[in-house]
């Protein structure tokens, strides 16, 4: 398909044309992912049998049949209609994804995020594009909530994609932000903001969400991975010990004096004969062992001799051991204690490898399971020499029950998926069946044993045939010592294995509640984008009709003023200009109209702050009215100290007045305009404050360009100072300053009548508390009683820890007193 071929047919403006292409080549960029991403899911499908990649694998099909649709659509002129279809399904397969998928939430948020806002980029801005950008949010937060509460029980886990994710994320985030950050400067004010702060939120919440769990999954996995080494380890030498254990007891066997003279009693027959005659001897014998009943003398000679009767002892001794049994040199039966398939066991295998492995090298086979004994064993033999260790006598062997092993690997049990497993050199295992009264079972091994032993990490990450992805540990079944030989080349190694989703099971709690977390905060800020883009630009939106208003000849319009940000000053500024150019054309009544209701608001603010008997309340309704009647830069009140050395700010506006309250910010008295007017009890009024040198700049209030400072004052006595700044220079008058200086005296006989009301409640108080006394003295019944009360009394009152009273009374020529003590 060549770029004439896909150039929209219809005649378009160049604009739109621009946007129809890109979202042509959005949906052909999706289709071509959605297809690739399918035909990986339909491959996994058929090769595990993992239904869940088949539902997959038909939702991609569906989204890629949709961006061609949409790319179809956008081609002839409806880029708007085939997006959204494309942005509806993809909606659709990412959910579907999040609930079939274990651990992969957070990337199909960030799909979900990134992906809408890469896909109305190209559209026009309207109210649609603003609800589809956080309909994407919510569809990434949906995502994140089925991974975090999702059932496991139909669910699977995809290593690849987890393996992918950093790349895939990544890989969104710079093709979201160059997709967008081309259309960007076309969309509304709004939708910048919402498509700024919900792609910014989303970025921060994916990465700091992915990095942390990231971190504690890799170290989690590691100490799961080094205790399934342990694991492993262990059980390997309990393995070994087992096999030990039963090479040296049959190894003790074989040094019975009993079975060692008829062994070698046994190979005396052979002396005079050649290899060919004892090979036609034995062929013979093993035909009439397998033909004839066991009351056949060559049967029952060899269940009846002398020697078997030892070996009987040693499976009393050690039940585990069945089929045991001794051979001459040349493989034929001395003595056993079952009766074995073949006479002449020299053409067993494992007889041959106990033949042929030399002195003092025991064999062990490869477990078997035997018919006659239905049982799964092994063959363990060891080989008899002569008291010198020079020429070989026979074999001494038995078939050993793997009922022992069972318990070790029983004991390996981890959590409800963890297992341990004896990997066989031939590619099969042994494993406890899942009923535990079947035993054990050698099938087909289920881990790859070649993946395990490559170098590097001492465990891996395998997907089991069922689909299920295991951490999986190894370690050789080995031994040193007498036994090693024989052990050591079995080849076993013992696998310690348990399920991903198990394992990680504790992290993933703690991952979940993150992921539940980030979600809440994503979809806050989402609700938040919305809010707040609305609410930015509702006083530009509002400002614009304003001024269409004025150009349209209505000079009474007025832009609302809600805030002291650049906003609200551009506001402020534009209604100073039309309050200029309407005063002029009005003329002076009309000013004079202005000045009057300004001057009755400054008269109710004086009514309501000289009820105020707070002094904190009062400052903050001063500053505060003061600044909504007048719509000055900033207002402050000082109040000196109770050592009248500093002026300590009581109250003030906007964020800077929060600021400077919270650090208690003071000055000394005659510094600066405020400690200036303290001082001399003056009024300071400066129209430009850069050129006044006594002047004190405020980084918090970085735009003053005019200041007045007040005091607060009635005669003589200064209470303290109200500073009114603005940031225009002249934009104080002594117009302000009169006024400002009525309302500071209303606020001077305020503080004045607030601290009367608290000396006469106090006193109040005092008189209350002295008559209670008195009521309580004047109840006594006695002089001591009396006494007793007054002591305790003022006591009390006067928070002493002890109270004396002393009388003192003449009598006689003599002196005399009373004393009545209260103490605590």
């Amino acid at each position: 398909m060549t770029e004439s071929a896909l150039t929209p047919q219809t005649d378009l403006k160049p604009a739109t044309q621009v946007r129809t292409r890109a979202a042509m080549w959005l949906n052909l960029l999706m289709m071509v992912a959605a297809f690739s991403y399918g035909a990986y899911s339909g491959y996994v499908a058929m090769s595990t049998q993992v239904w869940q990649y088949g539902v997959i694998t038909g939702v991609m099909g569906a989204l890629a049949l949709s961006a061609a649709a949409g790319a179809w659509l956008s081609w002839r002129g409806k880029p708007a209609t085939g997006t959204l279809i494309t942005v509806a399904v993809m909606a659709l397969a990412i959910l579907t994804n999040s609930a079939l998928l274990i651990g992969l939430g957070l990337v199909f948020f960030a799909m979900a995020v990134f992906l809408t806002a890469t896909f109305i980029a190209p559209l026009p801005p309207t109210q649609a594009t603003q609800w589809v950008s956080v309909l994407g949010l919510i569809v990434g937060v949906v995502a994140l909530l089925l991974d975090v509460f999702g059932s496991r029980g139909y669910r699977t886990e995809e290593p690849v994609l987890q393996l992918l994710a950093p790349i895939i994320g990544g890989a969104l985030a710079l093709a979201s932000a160059v997709v967008v950050g081309r259309q960007f400067r076309n969309y509304a004010l709004r939708t910048k903001l919402i498509v700024t702060i919900i792609g910014t939120t989303a970025l921060a919440i994916t990465a700091v969400t992915f990095i942390s769990d990231r971190f504690a999954r890799t170290a989690f996995v590691d100490d799961v991975g080094s205790n399934l080494q342990r694991v492993a380890d262990s059980q390997a030498l309990a393995v070994n010990g087992l096999l030990s254990e039963q090479l040296s007891s049959l190894r003790a066997m074989s040094l019975s004096e009993v079975i060692r003279t008829r062994v070698a009693a046994e190979n005396l027959d052979y002396l005079n004969l050649s290899e060919a005659e004892i090979r036609n001897l034995l062929t013979s014998a093993d035909q009439v062992w397998i033909a004839e009943p066991s009351s056949n003398p060559l049967l029952s000679g060899v269940v009846n001799d002398r020697a078997t009767e030892e070996l009987r002892k040693f499976t009393r001794m050690f039940p585990d051991h069945t089929q045991v049994f001794v051979t001459d040199k040349y493989g034929g039966q001395i003595a056993a204690t079952d009766r074995l398939a073949h006479y002449d066991l020299s053409q067993e295998p494992w007889w041959q490898a106990a033949f042929n492995r030399g002195i003092g090298a025991d064999h062990i086979s490869q477990p078997e399971f035997d018919e006659q004994g239905k049982l799964l064993g092994l063959r363990v033999l060891v080989p008899l020499y002569t008291v010198g260790q020079q020429d070989f006598m026979g074999v001494l062997g038995a078939l050993y029950s793997l009922d022992g092993l069972e318990t070790v690997l029983n004991r390996g049990r981890i959590g409800e998926t963890g297992h341990v497993h004896v990997s066989l050199p031939n590619g099969s295992e042994i494993h406890l069946v899942t009923r535990p009264e079947l035993g054990l079972q050698v099938a087909a091994a289920r881990l790859d044993i070649d993946e395990l032993l490559r170098p590097g990490s001492p465990y891996r990450e395998i997907r089991l045939r069922t689909g299920a992805v295991h951490i999986a540990s190894q370690a050789l079944v080995a031994s040193e010592g007498a036994s090693s030989d024989a052990i050591t080349s079995l080849g076993w190694r013992v696998v310690a294995h348990q399920q991903r989703s198990e394992a990680l099971q504790p992290i993933e709690a703690r991952g979940r509640v993150t992921l539940l977390l980030g979600s809440v905060a994503a979809l806050a800020a989402g609700v938040f984008a919305f809010w707040l883009a609305r609410l930015l630009t509702a006083p530009i939106t509002q400002l614009t009709a304003t001024a269409a208003r004025v150009s349209g000849g209505d000079l009474t319009a007025q832009a609302p003023v809600e805030a002291n940000d650049e906003i609200g000053a551009l506001a402020t500024t534009f209604n100073v200009m039309t309050t200029q150019l309407r005063e002029s054309l009005e003329g002076l009544e009309q000013r004079v109209a202005e000045r009057t209701k300004a001057l009755r608001t400054t008269i109710e603010v004086s009514r309501r702050i000289s009820t105020s008997m707070d002094r904190g309340t009062l400052a903050t309704q001063v500053v505060e009215q003061l600044q909504s009647a007048f719509g000055y830069y900033h207002a402050h009140i000082y109040f000196f100290d109770e050592a009248r050395q500093n002026l300590v700010m009581a109250g003030g506006t906007g964020d800077a007045g929060r600021l400077l309250l919270e650090r208690g910010h003071r000055l000394p008295k005659g510094r600066g305009l405020v400690g200036r007017a303290a001082e001399r009890n003056e009024v300071v009024l400066v129209p430009d404050t850069l050129r006044d040198a006594q002047w004190l700049p405020n980084p918090l209030l970085p735009e003053t360009r005019a200041e007045v400072a007040v005091p607060i004052a009635v005669g003589a006595q200064v209470f303290g100072v109200l500073d009114v700044q603005q940031n225009v220079v002249n934009g104080l008058s002594q117009e302000d300053a009169d006024l400002l200086q009525s309302l500071a005296y209303q606020v001077a006989i305020a503080l004045q009548n607030a601290q009367s009301f608290e000396r006469a409640r106090e006193q109040a108080a005092l008189e209350a508390q002295v008559n209670a006394i008195g009521q309580k003295i004047q109840g006594a019944t006695s002089v001591e009683g009396a006494l007793q009360i007054a002591a305790r009394e003022l006591g009390r009152a006067l928070g002493g820890a002890r109270t004396r009273v002393r009388l003192k009374t003449d009598e006689g020529n003599g002196n005399g007193h009373a004393t009545t003590e209260r103490g605590d």
